[in-house]
């Protein structure tokens, strides 16, 4: 199933560029988020023309709806013009 990219969330996420932690950025911005509403995110703002790339050579640990996460974080730009 399919879901429509919020534009309130593109919109905070434009205001906010650039990120080095995209995964705790959405966090804060969705603090009860469930697992899969995270990764639906995630998967949106990738699907997008954003330069994406790991921003720490230390995996950060996270909680996303609830669950331990570890992982490296990644940067999030606009692709230079």
């Amino acid at each position: 199933m399919a879901h429509p990219p919020d534009p309130a969330f593109f919109a905070r996420l434009e205001a906010a560029l650039p990120l080095d932690d995209l995964l705790g950025w959405i966090l804060r911005e969705h603090p009860d988020a469930s697992e899969r509403e995270v990764l639906i995110l995630v998967q949106q703002v990738c699907a997008r023309d954003y330069v994406i790339r790991p921003s720490a050579r230390e995996e950060r640990s996270y909680t996303v709806g609830g669950q331990p996460w570890r992982t490296f974080p990644q940067s999030v730009a606009r692709r230079p013009e």
